[in-house]
């Protein structure tokens, strides 16, 4: 989508958090409202329904199929062709996209993309975990490179010095400023993972 640039590191950059505010749009504009971008919304999202932190893990699933198979997984030139296939249809196998690909890959994006929010990941968290280690069980990353910040093992991190970036606490009294707490770690944990020789415990972690 046109909100998610890479930059000249090679890290993804997220330019507007905009499906975080759709449960407060919602209620000011009333039931059955669309709004989102729509080749990237969940199936409750087309449908006009309460959605949660699952919607945005539907998303994710269809970025996370594009950037392993090259297609989207609903894709059509027709913006109704697409909100259908997203609620009816499954995708294709991303093993039918790219052969190569491990099946464990096709269950991940499978289950992230459940049409159903029940069916999907029970949290984000669970999510990078799962993709985590499926990433460095498939060779497809060197968990010991200084620019990741996968989950590390003991072993692992006693290989090189090591930081972990503790979470900000939002003491406003307003307690509306999380969002920034959560982007100061994330830049922090960023600038570091760029300093050779250092491992950077993942955020998550």
């Amino acid at each position: 989508p046109s909100n998610i640039l890479v930059d000249q590191a090679g890290r993804a950059r997220i330019l507007d958090f905009g499906l975080a505010l759709t449960r407060n749009v919602a209620r000011l504009t009333g039931d059955g409202t669309m709004i989102g971008s729509p080749a990237y919304m969940s199936p409750e999202q087309i449908r006009g329904q309460e959605i949660d932190h699952r919607s945005d893990i539907f998303s994710f699933g269809i970025i996370l199929y594009e950037l392993l198979s090259g297609v989207h997984p609903f894709w059509s030139e027709d913006v109704t062709a697409i909100l259908y296939s997203i609620v009816n249809e499954a995708p294709p196998p991303l093993t039918s996209q790219t052969p190569n690909l491990e099946p464990k890959w096709n269950d991940l994006v499978l289950r992230a993309l459940a049409k159903e929010p029940a069916a999907r990941f029970a949290s984000t968290s669970e999510l990078a975990d799962d993709l985590r280690s499926l990433i460095v069980s498939s060779g497809l990353f060197d968990p010991a490179s200084t620019r990741s910040r996968a989950s590390l093992s003991p072993t692992q991190l006693t290989k090189a010095p090591s930081v972990a970036v503790l979470p900000f606490v939002d003491l406003s009294s307003a307690k509306d400023l999380e969002y920034l707490c959560d982007g100061l770690s994330e830049e922090l944990i960023n600038a570091l993972s760029g300093i050779s020789g250092l491992c950077v415990v993942a955020r998550t972690s």
